[in-house]
């Protein structure tokens, strides 16, 4: 249960070696919600455990929410080319739903997919978790969790553009 996971105390960043990439793929309902809802529901918790069941398919992570408007799945690759490789292969889950979610749009509007692909270079990033338990880049494979200190205890510094020093000092001191 991702609510018990246990809380990190204190200002921590996530670390991660090379260039990565962040890929946010989902679907909402445009007007009523029926059965496909529920199939497009599973067809993402089955391709999500592949993904995590395999990681030499080159997957970091994945995290998934569901809202009002729709579900969003936010997932970390190694690379562009293993994201693409993974989701044009027919031998794995992801080809089967997309020739089915092809074919749906293209026979009705009530449902919408959308997908982002951001490639990130070695250390160009910035993340922050406050009491907080691993989640998003922080809970992927990879990664260290690392207390925040010095350079990385601003924004620009963690992002590699500063030296940390540019840290909003009236919100009090950068260590905790």
């Amino acid at each position: 249960d991702p609510l018990t996971k246990q809380v990190l105390k204190g200002r921590k960043t996530a670390l991660i070696k090379g260039d990565f990439v962040v890929f946010h793929i989902g679907a909402r309902a445009n007007r009523h919600v029926d059965g496909n809802y529920k199939w497009i529901g599973d067809a993402f918790e089955i391709m999500t455990q592949e993904l995590e069941d395999n990681p030499d398919l080159g997957c970091l992570g994945v995290e998934a929410y569901v809202g009002k408007t729709g579900t969003i799945s936010i997932q970390y690759w190694k690379s562009l080319d293993q994201l693409n490789a993974w989701a044009r292969s027919g031998r794995n889950t992801h080809s089967g739903a997309w020739a089915r979610l092809m074919k749906m749009g293209r026979e009705t509007t009530n449902y919408g997919f959308w997908h982002e692909a951001f490639e990130v270079k070695n250390g160009k990033y910035d993340a922050i978790y406050l009491n907080m338990p691993p989640l998003l880049l922080g809970n992927c494979r990879n990664v260290e969790l690392k207390q925040i200190s010095g350079k990385m205890s601003s924004a620009a510094g963690r992002a590699g553009n500063s030296d940390g020093t540019d840290y909003a000092t009236h919100l009090g001191k950068p260590d905790y």
